[in-house]
């Protein structure tokens, strides 16, 4: 299990089974405060989605803690069942490239996939389930006072409202994350009487 801890200066991680946590990476090691966390498929590694002055997804080793860098301009990404890296940028945009598990490192071409998605402070809300499922909010980068709502996207393109049910305000959005599945959801939102998750 791999976190970040604090302002997103320091990651940390810990077995499945709990126990110890060993700091694996502080921010000064990447030059940014630390946005996003996934894990590199059938590897001790995991992409680590960096902002700053100069936002980009770097890959650390788990074992060596070299960090390699894999693509500039990204604030968060995730490798899918069949290889591909998927990405974000802060101005909502999504693309997808090849993923060279082994060497860590994008290959080949990138191609736009979707675009229209919200950020706030520079950060793509949207992830990516272990089974490939992505899940993002609908909007604008940098996204002021408003609600916004769930949606799913299918691997032929096609979205659907998750619930709609479920409003929030984009600035106060605390995240949204997927069970390896793709069954189960999770979402963190703060409206102005309580917190909610």
């Amino acid at each position: 299990i791999v976190f970040s801890a604090g302002s997103g200066d320091r990651v940390f991680a810990t077995t499945a089974a709990g126990g110890p946590t060993t700091r694996v990476i502080s921010a000064d090691a990447v030059k940014g405060r630390f946005l996003s966390i996934s894990p590199v498929p059938h590897r001790r590694a995991v992409l680590l989605g960096v902002g700053g002055t100069t936002p980009r997804v770097v890959a650390l080793d788990l074992d060596t803690r070299a960090v390699h860098d894999v693509v500039g301009g990204a604030t968060a990404a995730w490798v899918t069942p069949d290889g591909t890296l998927v990405y974000a940028l802060s101005t909502g945009h999504l693309f997808g490239v090849p993923f060279d598990a082994r060497r860590l490192a994008a290959v080949g071409s990138a191609v736009s996939l979707l675009d229209g998605i919200q950020t706030v402070n520079g950060a793509a809300d949207v992830t990516v389930g272990g089974d490939g499922t992505l899940l993002y909010v609908e909007g604008t980068a940098l996204a002021g006072p408003g609600r916004a709502q769930l949606a799913a996207v299918s691997r032929d393109g096609m979205a659907r409202q998750v619930d709609a049910r479920w409003h929030f305000a984009p600035p106060s959005n605390g995240g949204v994350a997927l069970s390896p599945d793709g069954g189960r959801l999770a979402v963190s939102a703060i409206d102005s009487a309580t917190a909610r998750s």
